[in-house]
């Protein structure tokens, strides 16, 4: 029942929610993800110390939908197809127990997907 009700609290938040329509649309970006914080390549240019809102949209079904703040704790100056960008390293600020919970069963099921296909191949 308490995974219905998620689900259904879930599904009414995707629907009312102009910022999950905007990330729904927006291009996937690739992240180094962990329960602490994230790594990204982005073309804005921040500083050790920012504080960034974020949100996210881990692919599972259903989508599982993440808005915390993190601090920019390192940045790196990173070339992508000639143009400059910035590899930053970011720590959750404000990340509840249960995304956070969310997040590791993501990676634990994510990790397994790999394994198995690498024992395929």
């Amino acid at each position: 029942i308490w995974e219905i009700s998620r689900k259904l609290d879930l599904l009414i938040n995707m629907n009312l929610s102009d910022d999950f329509r905007n990330l729904m649309q927006a291009s996937p970006r690739a992240v180094n993800i962990s329960a602490a914080g994230l790594r990204l390549v982005t073309d804005q240019e921040f500083a050790a110390g920012d504080i960034l809102e974020l949100a996210l949209i881990l692919p599972q079904v259903p989508p599982l939908f993440i808005r915390t703040a993190a601090e920019v704790l390192r940045v790196k100056t990173v070339s992508v197809a000639g143009c400059p960008a910035w590899a930053i390293a970011l720590h959750f600020l404000e990340l509840g127990e249960e995304s956070r919970e969310d997040i590791i069963r993501y990676l634990f099921k994510r990790q397994r997907e790999l394994l198995r296909r690498r024992r395929g191949a």
